[in-house]
């Protein structure tokens, strides 16, 4: 994706608002070293939960042949989790950023 319109501008705006305003969150981080840039969308599986043990979360990835842009990302992030592309994963929210509470088994 090259540039977006404005009107796919103004719906990152308004589902990220849309995200926040449920109690999810939305985060972005940069490439760094040898790892491409990403990011995702996490809403409590609950409506506003503050304290969920669940969220559904959506993912965009920067691919290594592109350049970075925030809210490219947001854009097609927030659209997948509009579009049900979803995963669904425990954990929790500390500091904007969602912790994973993943146990391994053996």
């Amino acid at each position: 994706m090259e540039k977006m319109t404005k009107a796919q501008k103004a719906y990152r705006k308004e589902m990220i608002e849309l995200v926040r305003e449920s109690g999810g969150i939305v985060h972005t981080r940069p490439p760094m070293g040898d790892e491409n840039g990403f990011a995702f969308i996490a809403m409590p599986c609950v409506n506003n939960a503050r304290h969920a043990k669940f969220y559904d979360v959506a993912f965009a990835w920067c691919a290594d042949n592109d350049n970075f842009d925030r809210k490219i990302g947001e854009f097609i992030a927030v659209n997948r989790y509009m579009q049900g592309e979803t995963t669904k994963l425990p954990g929790y929210i500390i500091d904007n950023m969602l912790e994973m509470d993943l146990v391994d088994t053996i």
